[in-house]
């Protein structure tokens, strides 16, 4: 490769890449992120796109087109239009042929499952204000909103009955292991946007619950926020100090706005159940500043089992991916029997501290797998190979407003998730219950009998 072409490369590389940075800085501005949120989550961004194998051959993209474009014109100059076809047909026709044929392939398989799905349309709301069942019998009918919603969006849930529309503001942490919580206190642009959207939601009837979350920005050894643990001592005041803070701003939000419940945390196996002080002291200074009711979202596995402060919270919060089935494409009866030995457990922590249940979070894909690995995120590469399973996903939400919702400790659920950018339709492995059989068993459920 001469001097030239290397040269050539290289701007292109560097071109590619500030050009990203910006494309995604547009993102976290029109998201409602800071200028300075953007800045101070640029190492860690630089950090993952450094790492990623598909990021390099992004980069690469445009000085591999140019050198296509000249291995064409080389091709013309040699044998006129007959070089030219030539190259073009098993540089660009072959490949993309093969990968048409292949993506079509799997669009087929993906679609392949025979489900027959009868739909109750007599299950939704069809009134422009929200019924409002949950006043009747005190459960919160919730759902994750993320991306922009709008009037259209609000109307859509409002029709399933969903009654609490939950917002997740996100700090950022760099590893499990780092002692600084980042976000920006003073984002008045998110606050002003949250205040006109908590505006919106109650002109239709419907209730906001703000239920903050940190995103681990930079994991190393597959850690998570449950393995979030300190070196030293002075390093867990640092975390708890800042996580106070970045908590105190949505409490103090949600009061502003009178919002009926606060979550004020998620997952944090390790802090929960080996520094409870702490979060005692927390709920005591959360309440200081917000009146209405107070839960945490503990994990599914054995965290929810192992705190010992729910007595001074109003609700027990299960972040509830139990699993309720052995099995692919299981039968309806194997996820419906599935719960029974996880309702056993809930009750007796719910008996023990006389206190309520409300599952902060509960969400299945549309894949066969779902109801086995209910907490399995979705992964691009497996997605391409997997058929969509509307039909598990129905079953699991059908099994769960059989079974769990039924239970007298039973408080309410907020579902995972609703994407204001997802297509209306079936087509996708994703949480998002939106034009699938899924948002109508969610309709049937949550209506009060």
């Amino acid at each position: 490769m001469t001097k030239k072409k290397i040269f050539w490369f290289l701007a292109s590389i560097l071109i590619s890449f500030f050009l990203v940075l910006i494309a995604v800085g547009i993102l976290f501005i029109v998201n409602d992120f800071s200028i300075s949120e953007y800045l101070d989550r640029m190492p860690s961004m630089l950090k993952q796109f450094i790492s990623a194998p598909l990021f390099w051959i992004f980069l690469c993209l445009p000085y591999l087109i140019i050198r296509l474009i000249g291995f064409w014109v080389q091709g013309y100059k040699k044998g006129r239009f007959s070089g030219l076809a030539k190259r073009f047909g098993y540089s660009f026709i072959l490949p993309v042929t093969i990968i048409f044929l292949l993506v079509r392939w799997s669009t087929w398989y993906q679609n392949s499952e025979q489900f027959e799905y009868k739909w109750d349309e007599a299950a939704y709301n069809t009134s422009d204000i929200s019924n409002r069942y949950h006043l009747e019998d005190q459960k919160v009918r919730g759902i994750h909103v993320f991306g922009r919603i709008d009037s259209v969006h609000l109307q859509k849930l409002n029709s399933a009955n969903i009654e609490h529309i939950i917002l997740v503001p996100y700090a950022y942490q760099e590893d499990y292991n780092s002692p600084d919580v980042v976000y920006n206190s003073t984002n008045s642009r998110r606050d002003s946007a949250y205040a006109e959207f908590i505006s919106a939601s109650k002109s239709l009837g419907l209730e906001v619950i703000i239920k903050p979350h940190i995103w681990i920005s930079n994991p190393s050894d597959g850690k998570w926020r449950a393995d979030i643990a300190m070196a030293t001592e002075s390093e867990w005041q640092q975390w708890e100090k800042s996580y106070t803070e970045f908590i105190l701003h949505y409490a103090r939000l949600s009061d502003e706005h009178h919002l009926p419940y606060f979550c004020m945390g998620n997952e944090f196996y390790i802090s929960t159940t080996k520094r409870p002080q702490f979060w005692v002291s927390l709920i005591d200074t959360v309440r200081s500043v917000y009146s209405g009711k107070i839960t945490y979202g503990a994990n599914w596995d054995k965290e929810f089992k192992e705190i010992t402060f729910w007595d001074k919270l109003d609700y027990i919060g299960i972040q509830a991916y139990f699993p309720v089935a052995n099995t692919n494409y299981p039968k309806y009866n194997e996820v419906l029997s599935g719960w029974d030995p996880h309702l056993s457990e809930i009750d007796s922590i719910s008996k023990a501290f006389d206190k309520k249940v409300i599952f902060t979070e509960l969400g299945y894909k549309s894949t066969p797998d779902a109801a086995r690995y209910p907490w399995g995120w979705e992964n691009f590469t497996e997605n391409i190979f997997q058929q969509i399973s509307t039909r598990t996903q129905a079953y699991c939400y059908q099994a769960f407003f059989e079974k769990p919702w039924k239970q007298e400790w039973m408080a309410g659920v907020m579902i995972w998730q609703w994407q204001t950018s997802e297509r209306d339709d079936d087509g996708n492995h994703n949480f998002t219950p939106e034009g699938k059989p899924a948002i109508n068993e969610l309709a049937k459920g949550f209506k009060s009998n």
